[in-house]
């Protein structure tokens, strides 16, 4: 038997940002909130709500076995968050940048399944 599946999906969406920076004077990380992050990004977790979309199919194997293979495509939509981070090491005076993130949050399943009927 196969089949086609679809409805509400939700998830835990965990958000956080790190910028790396290159320069001239070597490797730099500058995490936000630091001491010169006069506005840090928005971070933290969710419940986000989206759709998933799917297909799936199931086979008796023997007696009162059966197996099943199901492959589904969730979408959570987007995530969005911006803020400004310094450009230099953040223990120095530096110049600060606006950034803005955005992420698609989607998420693909394989599942296998082996069914006993009594």
């Amino acid at each position: 038997m196969s089949y086609v599946t679809g409805g509400l999906a939700y998830g835990r969406v965990k958000t956080s940002d790190l910028l790396v920076n290159t320069g001239t004077a070597g490797l730099l990380v500058s995490t936000c909130p630091g001491p010169t992050c006069p506005s840090p990004p928005t971070a933290g977790n969710g419940t986000k709500t989206g759709w998933t979309v799917g297909t799936g199919a199931e086979q008796r194997l023997f007696g009162s076995w059966s197996g099943r293979i199901e492959y589904l495509f969730v979408n959570l939509g987007r995530t969005h968050s911006s803020g400004i981070f310094p450009t230099g090491n953040v223990t120095s005076n530096s110049v600060p940048i606006q950034v803005n993130l955005s992420s698609k949050i989607t998420d693909h399943v394989l599942r296998l399944g082996l069914n006993y009927q009594y």
